[in-house]
């Protein structure tokens, strides 16, 4: 027997966001320095939101930490790549990719085409 509940459907989005969407919605929390940490950090990050503002904290905080001239420093941000110190060049900006080891790949062929011999992941 086929459980339809996770088939793809055009129009559905992606097969991630249906296997979500069947393991429930956890409680709402505010993501800030100042928050509480969870207690219950599987209970919080079934709550996609919760995910979404965590990543985005996370992200912002993380491009913000000084790193030498020599090196270059890039994070993602939902569909958006953050860059530690210039403009991201338009080949990863925005990224639609939802697996990390595809923007992964797209991030190491753009260092590759920027002259970098050395990638560290």
């Amino acid at each position: 027997m086929v459980d339809e509940s996770f088939s793809f459907r055009p129009g559905m989005g992606s097969l991630k966001a249906a296997t979500r969407k069947k393991r429930g919605s956890g409680v709402r929390r505010k993501v800030s320095a100042s928050a509480e940490l969870p207690r219950n950090w599987a209970a919080f990050l079934h709550c996609a939101d919760n995910k979404t503002e965590l990543f985005h904290f996370l992200s912002t905080r993380v491009v913000s930490v000084h790193v030498s001239v020599d090196k270059q420093l890039f994070v993602t941000d939902g569909e958006h790549v953050l860059h530690s110190c210039a403009a991201v060049s338009p080949q990863l900006d925005p990224c639609s990719h939802e697996e990390v080891d595809t923007r992964i790949i797209l991030h190491v062929a753009h260092a590759a085409h920027a002259g970098y011999s050395n990638v560290m992941i």
